[in-house]
């Protein structure tokens, strides 16, 4: 589990992010959802029901809505580069670390699989690290030590520990589909803070976001898959 949603989690995501569109990333990372049900359904016979499919489909729908700003056209014209396909390698590792997480959480509860997984993931990370030291310059700022801080223990540590928490509570596919809200957040804030306005597809992408949401944990969808 470290392996895979840390070192490779980690390694592929960073690697990826400086050669890929912030438009293309957005719409692979979109897929988590479909492909960790994928997985489920493949490996593990676990099979969605319809209600779950489409609430996903609608979701990721309005994701496209959202990252295109509407536009078909903005839309059509986006193609795959080799940086991609690193980062779809990126989404199926992250599903596979969170399925793996909760039959790991059928024995241990989530701060002991969190801080393990944490622990091997970093093990992996350091000959990459050492490597980075021999052969890369190192400088840190005040300001650069604070946001590695913050990446570490907030978005690296607590985030990890609070998806461990709601998957033994709802279950690898449930909780999956909820990462759709992370770019809805991110949207929010920077019109809290930044200022920026909300648009007419944003709306529109807000709604059939919430709605593939709503479908998803829908009580007929209660069991923990």
């Amino acid at each position: 589990m470290g392996f895979l949603g840390i070192t490779v989690g980690y390694v592929t995501f960073l690697w990826a992010i400086q050669y890929s569109t912030a438009t293309s990333a957005s719409i692979i990372a979109a897929t988590t959802p479909a492909i960790t049900i994928t997985l489920l359904a493949l490996g593990w016979g676990i099979i969605p029901s319809k209600l779950r499919v489409f609430g996903i489909v609608l979701s990721f729908s309005g994701l496209l809505v959202i990252i295109t700003q509407g536009s078909i056209i903005r839309l059509l014209s986006l193609s795959l580069s080799p940086s991609d396909f690193v980062l779809l390698l990126n989404v199926l590792a992250v599903s596979l670390f969170t399925i793996q997480g909760q039959e790991v959480m059928a024995k241990f509860p989530p701060i002991v699989t969190s801080v393990y997984s944490l622990l091997f993931g970093t093990i992996f990370l350091l000959p990459y690290g050492i490597w980075e030291m021999f052969h890369r310059n190192w400088y840190f700022t005040y300001s650069s030590t604070l946001v590695l801080l913050y990446m570490g223990c907030a978005v690296t540590g607590i985030a990890t520990l609070l998806n461990f928490e709601g998957i033994s509570r709802l279950g690898s596919g449930k909780a999956a589909i909820l990462g759709n809200l992370a770019p809805i957040f991110g949207i929010l804030l920077a019109c809290i803070f930044l200022g920026e306005r909300l648009s007419l597809y944003h709306w529109g992408g807000f709604i059939l976001v919430f709605g593939g949401i709503g479908l998803c944990l829908f009580p007929r969808n209660l069991s923990k898959t």
